[in-house]
């Protein structure tokens, strides 16, 4: 506020005021001095106002595009024991199948190649077509041989690898091998989801120089929004698996605190564990006091056989 007070005093005393005593010439020489006094009051200080403009201006900067250096995702989940990706796109309710089609239309549409493709690969599994999209007119083989295009992308530094150069005696690709179509440009994307399980998008086209290495603003956010995707939906599972497994224990103790007597407490436990797997008979027995050798049966249930309740059995039924 002070600042903005000396600039008020000086304008107005160039403007308004003039020193008789000093005569014509003798103002014009006190009028400059307050012009340079006020420039160097301004230099000293800078222009408030100036500094206001270019602070809006950086907070409204757009974030930079992602590098398409490999990114590593951090979920803080535990996939030690984490479904499958097949599971996951085996269970209709998470309509993951769906999603990857429509992600899979997106890059489709935008970069209008021939032909696309979803691989999908797991610890135990190489490589598996997963979708397939093939432009009408081409001869399109079945073949189980590696996928060339794939092994590049292994060896790749980035998530993205374009080959925009492809001799048409080629065999990147192993399903053309007796068409009379060859791609001349390929690009490729692997999604890293979990226990080194991943999705690889293809995409080939016949020209070379097909895919343009400056727009890859899109394949780059799909990348992300699948991997993102995925690992809610895992998360939900596990969720939902670690509820029910709390909803049993809860179950469980609740019974178990309602058992007047010993008898209706080994009942109701039986009954727990008869409901949570499936077999043809469960016995209960329990070992003797005085021969740690033997024990005796206190309840079977299921398929009826010549064994009874107060039987005693050796090692056996232990």
């Amino acid at each position: 506020m002070k600042y903005y007070i000396i600039v008020a005093i000086l304008s107005a005393i160039g403007f308004f005021v003039t020193l008789e005593f000093l005569g014509p010439g003798g103002n014009i020489i006190f009028k400059i001095f307050l012009f340079f006094v006020l420039g160097f009051v301004l230099y000293k200080h800078g222009f408030p106002w100036l500094e206001k403009e270019a602070s809006a201006e950086k907070e409204t900067t757009v974030p930079e595009t992602p590098s398409l250096a490999s990114v590593q995702f951090d979920t803080g989940l535990d996939y030690s024991n984490s479904d499958s990706i097949f599971n996951l796109l085996k269970d209709p309710a998470l309509f993951l199948n769906s999603y990857l089609i429509s992600q899979f239309e997106i890059l489709f549409n935008f970069y209008m190649p021939n032909n696309g493709y979803i691989f999908v690969e797991t610890e135990e599994e190489n490589p598996r077509l997963l979708y397939k999209q093939i432009k009408e007119g081409i001869k399109w083989e079945d073949n189980s041989a590696p996928v060339n295009i794939i092994r590049l992308l292994k060896n790749h530094k980035d998530d993205i690898l374009i080959e925009n150069n492809i001799s048409s005696k080629s065999n990147i690709m192993p399903y053309y091998s007796n068409s009379n179509y060859s791609p001349g440009s390929i690009m490729a994307i692997t999604t890293t989801l979990f226990e080194k399980q991943k999705l690889y998008w293809i995409f080939d086209a016949p020209a070379n120089g097909f895919f343009n290495e400056e727009e890859l603003k899109i394949p780059v956010q799909i990348n992300f929004s699948t991997h993102y995707v995925i690992s809610n939906l895992l998360k939900q599972k596990l969720t939902a698996k670690q509820l029910l497994s709390l909803t049993k224990e809860i179950e469980l103790a609740s019974s178990l605190n309602e058992a007047a007597d010993k008898d209706s407490l080994i009942t109701s436990f039986i009954e727990f564990l008869s409901g949570s797997f499936e077999a043809h008979k469960l016995t209960i027995a329990m070992v003797e006091n005085n021969n740690p050798n033997m024990a005796r049966v206190i309840k079977s249930i299921g398929q009826m056989d010549s064994t009874k309740a107060g039987a005693i059995r050796g090692n056996e039924a232990r």
